[in-house]
């Protein structure tokens, strides 16, 4: 830290010296035109070195320009005295060097080292080494609290304020809440079976379009109270939306209350880490943006651990449901980079023997799903850092997307040509192909079950109201809806929330959609199906 100080005190001197140039010049050009022409040039030289003297002389003695510049010893001394730096008993080292008592020093003869004189009459300007040391000491004390990064530890801390509880924020308070929105009927149907064939759903909510992005919606996900729901694109910014009802007239009702600005990062996918109040985001950047809701804070996550594997970015990421580990990867390069969520470090690598599409982690999180540019898609196991089985996506040549259940047994994949085929899970672990989709006519752009294991979102971005909702475990998909009524446009995004209530959906308009199932607990009147 004295170092660090040091160089910026150099750095000052600098500009002191530059100052002082300038005061000299100016200086000499006042005295030639007041100087009378007549005047000896021997005279008028000694004159000007007089002047540059005394200005020099009041540089070092009066540098208050700036807040680094170098005090006197007498008023550094002073000042840390009147801190209560001085009056602390300063610790004892462990080892000290006796030597430094028969070294001297001459402050006086290194221009760097004024700052350590004394005011006293009649004071040598050479010191002993001890001496010296607590010269310097002393100095940088005094001058630590004028610096913005240091100041802080120097302020008197009130305990009954530090202890005190805080006021809770209106996000902080809308976060910490687990009530629903809606409360639950006492005939609950929560334990029937989905029935197939026709769907219930329900429109409940828009974005306002004050509340709109300014560019595609690229991602969509859940607060575990399922109130908050955030939104994230390409326009560098991520949207706190609150879901509630209106006490005035029972309808239901979007609004932004946050939005993040991410500097540099176009946001291409961007999720919450719950348990530590966090939003985790990655675009079209080789680096991502850690977002603390509670402090405000935005902290850029770029270790050269993982950064160097990806040539251009990170093209998506995934969070384990314990929320212990993130896997990262690129469609560019077979390389899935494994961190701590915690300390966000690089723990390991995996690799593929070509580009991840997408990777998705088991129920336990012991286990991570990838699929890869070719079709082939690989289980690896987490704790022996090896791969378990692999084996080729069925009937595909370009995978594009993959999810799992949330109970571990069925498997889900999305290729390039719209086919969406579907696995299951035995409890030794093998995998099975059950059915292949093809409602989907262009690319599959990304798929994901609900937390109930009874539906399966699939979409792609090519194609106006290409979304269709699969019933399971029929693999059937639901043929009321959409339909020629429904407009959604280009569905990029889409996401469940975690009491399987609300579907939200993200345009290229910038605009969101809330979607409910009245099967899943739903007030009166949101039952009928969506015409």
């Amino acid at each position: 830290r004295q170092m660090c100080i040091r160089d910026r005190y150099m750095g000052t001197r600098t500009e002191i010296c530059i100052q002082r140039d300038r005061m000299i010049k100016k200086a000499r050009n006042a005295s030639r035109v007041t100087n009378d022409v007549t005047k000896p040039k021997k005279k008028q030289k000694l004159e000007e070195e007089e002047e540059e003297d005394r200005l020099l002389d009041e540089l070092e003695a009066n540098p208050a320009d700036d807040q680094l510049d170098v005090e006197d010893d007498a008023d550094t001394h002073n000042h840390s005295r009147k801190a209560g730096i001085l009056d602390k008993p300063r610790k004892q080292g462990a080892w000290v060097d006796e030597d430094d008592q028969n070294v001297t020093i001459d402050i006086g003869a290194v221009p760097r080292l004024r700052k350590l004189r004394k005011l006293e009459d009649g004071e040598s300007t050479k010191i002993r080494g001890d001496v010296y040391q607590e010269r310097l000491q002393e100095f940088y004390s005094g001058q630590l609290q004028n610096l913005d990064m240091t100041k802080w530890a120097f302020k008197t801390v009130n305990k009954e304020e530090v202890f005190a509880p805080k006021r809770r924020t209106h996000l902080e308070a809308l976060l910490a809440q687990e009530a629903e929105i809606v409360e639950r009927k006492a005939t609950s149907q929560a334990g029937a079976e989905l029935p197939s064939g026709l769907i219930a759903i329900k429109k409940i909510a828009r974005s306002a379009r004050d509340d709109n992005h300014k560019a595609v919606i690229q991602t969509i996900d859940f607060h575990k109270n399922n109130q908050i729901l955030l939104t994230g694109g390409f326009d560098k910014v991520i949207k706190l939306f609150n879901l509630r009802k209106r006490e005035e007239d029972a309808n239901f009702a979007l609004k932004a209350v946050k939005s993040y600005y991410l500097k540099g990062l176009p946001v291409g996918k961007a999720k919450f880490l719950h348990t530590r109040n966090e939003i985790l985001a990655c675009g079209l950047r080789k680096f991502m943006l850690s977002v603390d809701m509670t402090a405000d804070r935005i902290e850029r996550l770029s270790s050269a651990g993982f950064t160097t594997s990806f040539e251009r970015k990170i093209d998506g990421f995934s969070v384990s449901r314990d929320e212990e580990y993130i896997a990262l990867w690129s469609k560019e390069q077979g390389n899935i980079e494994i961190l701590d969520s915690g300390s966000k470090q690089m723990l390991f690598e995996l690799k593929m023997n070509e580009g991840c599409s997408d990777a998705v982690f088991s129920d336990d999180g012991r286990t991570l799903w990838s699929v890869g540019n070719s079709g082939s898609i690989c289980v690896w196991d987490i704790n022996t850092r090896r791969m378990s089985s692999m084996f080729q996506d069925h009937g595909s040549y370009n995978t594009t997307c993959c999810d799992l259940s949330a109970n571990g047994t069925y498997f889900a994949t999305g290729s390039h040509s719209g086919v969406v085929n579907v696995y299951t899970r035995a409890r030794d672990g093998s995998t099975s192909h059950l059915k292949e989709l093809g409602n989907l006519t262009t690319a599959v752009s990304s798929l994901s079950f609900n937390e109930a294991n009874g539906m399966m979102v699939a979409f792609s971005k090519w194609k106006r109201n290409a979304v269709r909702l699969v019933h399971l475990p029929s693999t059937t998909v639901f043929s009321n809806w959409p339909n020629f009524k429904t407009n959604l446009g280009l569905i990029h995004s889409a996401s469940f929330s975690s009491d399987n209530k609300y579907l939200a959906l993200g345009n290229e308009e910038g605009s969101v959609f809330v979607y409910n199932f009245p099967h899943y607990n739903l007030p009166k009147g949101s039952s009928s199906i969506d015409k």
